[in-house]
């Protein structure tokens, strides 16, 4: 369970850094949701993985599907439009942390301790 708290604590201090940016906080929370079990927990917790790592390659397959549809401005490259889905960026934000169908499964049955109600 102490790893499951780790990452939580992880995603929201990164979030915590930037107030404003709301891109952070939105992908951000979908993560700590995400973590469910302490499989996910130690992909999220894995090194070299952060927040602010996800929303890079996310930026990066969107700025390179912009240049397949053309929709980058022509003098500095930067893109100028693109639409994409909510849940795509959810599922790029998934694939980053390695949070797969499996890790993010909670496991069946209660696990109780006498410390539990203590």
């Amino acid at each position: 369970m102490r790893r499951i708290e780790d990452a939580v604590k992880k995603i929201n201090l990164e979030i915590q850094k930037e107030p404003d940016n709301g891109y952070i906080a939105v992908v951000g929370e979908y993560i700590i949701d995400c973590i469910t079990s302490e499989e996910a927990a130690d992909a999220v917790l894995a090194e070299g993985k952060t927040l602010s790592g996800a929303l890079e390659e996310i930026r990066k397959v969107m700025e390179e599907r912009a240049r397949k549809h053309h929709s980058v401005d022509k003098k500095n490259g930067k893109c100028v439009a693109l639409a994409v889905r909510g849940e795509e960026v959810f599922e790029m934000a998934r694939d980053y942390f390695g949070l797969t169908e499996t890790r993010l499964k909670a496991k069946k049955g209660v696990s109780l301790s006498l410390e539990d109600f203590l």
